[in-house]
């Protein structure tokens, strides 16, 4: 009866951890597409040019590759932080601190690993497709990149890091109501976590839609 109890239990916590690393996704994509809706192109140099930019969301390899990369890094992130929470007592999901904490942490990581390391190693693959480089150039490029993280980290991380603690707070408010959701289940002893799926869905579902669906001219002040 004890292993079963157990066995149900970590069921309970990898469940959990991996609806609220859906939800690291969608704010990790999200985040992204502020962040370039905000970026000017470097050859308006002058004020009148830059007033006249009008900022667009990326398309087709460029958004798979691009947002894709603080996707993935939101997921493992997320993960990682909700998995190693749920086994602490006093550090607990029903502590507001804690939440606020781990919603800080999940920021400052995605910006510098999510920003710092996924996202320009995802931007010098997809140049050496746009320039049809060969597998060998690729691998180059990729090596490079690793050997450049620290310094990758820094520069870029530091630039997407506005961006990632706006983001941060939302996967805080994302996450606690999820867990609200996900306690009341638990303590009715159900053993299915239909409403937490469904919660996670919903509030991960309207991040990303309202990514695209709100004018850029809105969503570039969040970047």
């Amino acid at each position: 009866m004890y292993k079963m109890l157990v066995k149900f239990s970590n069921l309970q916590k990898l469940l959990f951890s991996l609806n609220i690393a859906v939800l690291g996704a969608a704010v990790g994509f999200s985040f992204m597409v502020w962040y370039y809706l905000s970026r000017i192109p470097e050859h308006l140099q002058t004020p009148f040019l830059r007033s006249q930019y009008e900022p667009s969301r990326l398309d087709g390899l460029s958004a798979v590759f691009i947002y894709g990369s603080t996707t993935i890094s939101g997921f493992i992130i997320a993960f990682i932080f909700i998995f190693w929470l749920y086994d602490k007592p006093q550090y607990s999901g029903v502590s507001k601190s804690a939440w606020i904490m781990s919603s800080l942490g999940y920021a400052v990581a995605n910006a510098f690993i999510g920003g710092g390391i996924f996202m320009p190693l995802a931007d010098q693959v997809l140049k050496a497709i746009n320039v049809s480089a060969g597998m060998g150039t690729t691998i180059l490029v990729i090596t490079d990149h690793l050997f450049r993280i620290p310094l990758t980290m820094w520069l870029y991380g530091t630039q997407v890091l506005y961006s990632s603690l706006i983001s941060g707070f939302i996967f805080g408010i994302g996450a606690l109501v999820i867990y609200k959701i996900h306690e009341l289940e638990s303590l009715s002893g159900s053993k299915k976590s239909t409403y937490t799926l469904i919660s996670t869905v919903v509030f991960s579902t309207i991040v990303v839609v309202l990514s695209f669906l709100l004018p850029a001219s809105l969503l570039q002040y969040l970047g």
